[in-house]
């Protein structure tokens, strides 16, 4: 492509899933042998490396002290988080893990169409129009009612509600259906990071199991833990666990890893696409909110919260913790503090700057004074929700610092239904 940049790849662009193509240019290093090319400004890089340390350090921290170790389920649920699921099951599956974990049958059926044959558990219940495709794509159901159990056992699990409130039959209800049907495994989602409530949750669980060992009527794969509960009760490690946040090197809420030594996984880049000189007393950005004291120097990423940059999740915000967190922030940036990157914060040349102005749909601005060198083209990194970056924004998969596969995040053409069901037809 004439005029367009590119950049040498030394390594093979094997699949990662759906639409895989050429990788971003000008972040990695030169002197290799393969040219590629991608328009994009824009782009997350996943390290397999450190998907394949966090599984081996939470599998070693599984067997500790344990002659039969549980299995491990890694949670793909949100395409892995957003760093891309098949990818991402591939590295997970090679480094150690025995099952899988998806929110939703359209998560598994992409599984399955791109070869991955390892147990996969689908965690919401399926509704009636989905039953037919559990068994056709060799999925393992969450049920949580008779008529559910009996369609789909034995590949199903039973979903005990002991407090989160979602899914779920209650104590009593799930012995009763276990007394009726046999399923392969059982579980509950504990939900909650204070330790006397996730005990008392685990215990009103461990005593259901306790009966249903005594009446013959215990599935062989029980479990509760997830990534903050196998931290903070090493008691709820039973036959299974499933880790979600703790492989992609996040620490959840409450918990300390101590040892664990886990690697972050994901780092979110762009190209600087513009640099404003502009005087003392200007403002930028939308509403003019924001004025400069002195001159500066104005630098443009092309990332915006329609790319998951800068959102922040319902109902934090009303936390007075997280409140008076921002509210300092916000007065230490306007006192022209260079502070660590929080969620929608830009780092040049590895040293935070801040964000000035309101975020936009697709452009943030930051304060780039400190950079009198800086030209457009150059890249930076971004800090966002990695689970709410828009499966746009392409993902490059890296090994030994170099990548090996990326999904660009170009759409699948849209299929046409020629014969649309009339109301009341099943499709």
């Amino acid at each position: 492509m004439p005029g367009a940049p590119t950049m040498r790849v030394g390594r093979s662009t094997a699949s990662a899933g759906t639409n895989d193509g050429p990788i971003p240019p000008a972040a990695y290093p030169r002197g290799r042998s393969r040219y590629l090319y991608i328009p994009a400004p824009l782009w997350a890089e996943i390290d397999l490396d450190a998907i394949t340390h966090n599984v081996q350090r939470v599998l070693k921290l599984l067997a500790a002290g344990r002659e039969r170790p549980p299995a491990l389920m890694a949670v793909l649920k949100g395409d892995a988080y957003g760093h891309g699921a098949v990818a991402v099951a591939g590295a997970v599956l090679a480094a150690g893990a025995q099952w899988l974990g998806v929110s939703t049958l359209a998560e598994a059926m992409e599984l399955r169409e791109a070869g991955i044959e390892a147990p996969l558990l689908v965690f919401n219940p399926p509704l009636p129009d989905e039953l037919a495709s559990f068994p056709t794509y060799r999925l393992t159901a969450t049920v949580a009612d008779l008529a559910a159990a009996r369609q789909l056992a034995p590949a199903c699990h039973l979903q005990v509600d002991t407090g989160l409130g979602r899914f779920g039959a209650d104590i009593a209800t799930a012995a009763a259906i276990l007394a009726e049907q046999p399923v392969q495994g059982i579980y509950t989602h504990l939900g909650v990071f204070d330790l006397p409530e996730l005990r008392f949750r685990f215990t009103r669980f461990r005593e259901l199991l306790d009966r249903l060992q005594a009446s013959g009527h215990r599935p062989a794969l029980a479990h509760a833990a997830a990534s903050s509960s196998l931290l903070l009760e090493p008691a709820t490690r039973l036959d299974l666990v499933r880790a979600g946040n703790l492989l992609y090197g996040v620490c959840p809420e409450g918990c300390v890893p101590s040892g664990l030594d886990l690697r972050d996984v994901w780092r979110l880049r762009a190209r600087v696409v513009a640099i404003r000189q502009v005087p003392a007393g200007a403002r930028v950005g939308y509403g003019a909110e924001h004025r400069f004291r002195r001159p500066a120097r104005v630098a443009v990423v092309p990332a915006g919260f329609a790319d998951g940059v800068g959102l922040e999740p319902a109902g934090r915000m009303d936390r007075p913790r997280v409140l008076l967190r921002r509210l300092v922030r916000l007065i230490l940036q306007r006192a022209g503090y260079a502070l660590p990157p929080a969620n929608g914060g830009v780092e040049i040349r590895g040293r935070p700057v801040n964000r000035v102005g309101r975020q936009g749909m697709a452009h943030t601005l930051v304060d780039a004074t400190a950079f009198s060198d800086l030209t457009p083209g150059e890249p930076v990194t971004l800090y966002a929700r990695r689970a709410t970056v828009n499966a746009r924004v392409p993902r490059v998969y890296l090994r030994d610092g170099l990548p090996v596969a990326a999904r660009t995040g170009v759409p699948r053409p849209m299929t046409l239904i020629d014969d649309v069901p009339q109301r009341g037809e099943t499709p």
